[in-house]
């Protein structure tokens, strides 16, 4: 861990409006099967750098894989040492952003459940991502989900 010589650390992020999730010792939360989702604000103050870029770095370092979400510029995913994965976003109207990041999040990791490459994976974290902001909520319709499925199944 690269804070392995350090007895602790904290970190804050805000989860949804009015709630914070507060990680304390990252030796305890952190391994290196961990995946850590993060927009930037929460990326920059979960490592204590000034840039998302360099926090995405830091990040592959702590964790197994690093994504950060950069809103209309999409995500960054990183494992280790591979070269960073960009992904843009889906050419979907933007009605509500509810449950965007978690929908992102499944997306993810269904195609890391099922063996798919992590370029695969985060393509399928998008198409999710940007499908449930073209709804209000997060319930979308039987032709939706089938819609997604073709789309997943031609990555």
């Amino acid at each position: 861990s690269v804070f392995a010589d350090q007895p602790s650390f904290c970190g804050v992020f805000k989860v949804d409006e009015g709630w914070w999730l507060v990680a304390i010792r990252n030796d305890l939360i952190l391994a290196e099967e961990d995946v850590v989702f993060a927009n930037e604000e929460e990326a920059k103050a979960f490592t204590g750098l000034d840039n998302a870029r360099d926090a995405l770095y830091l990040m592959a370092e702590i964790c197994k894989i690093g994504i950060v979400k950069v809103g209309q510029k999409g995500s960054y995913v990183k494992r280790g040492k591979e070269p960073t994965i960009h992904v843009g976003i889906s050419p979907h109207n933007c009605i509500d952003t509810t449950g965007a990041g978690d929908f992102y999040a499944a997306g993810l990791l269904y195609g890391l459940a099922n063996d798919f490459s992590l370029e695969k994976s985060a393509e399928i974290a998008k198409i999710l991502s940007g499908n449930i902001i073209s709804v209000v909520g997060v319930k979308m319709n039987d032709s939706q989900w089938t819609d997604i499925k073709n789309e997943i199944a031609m990555l």
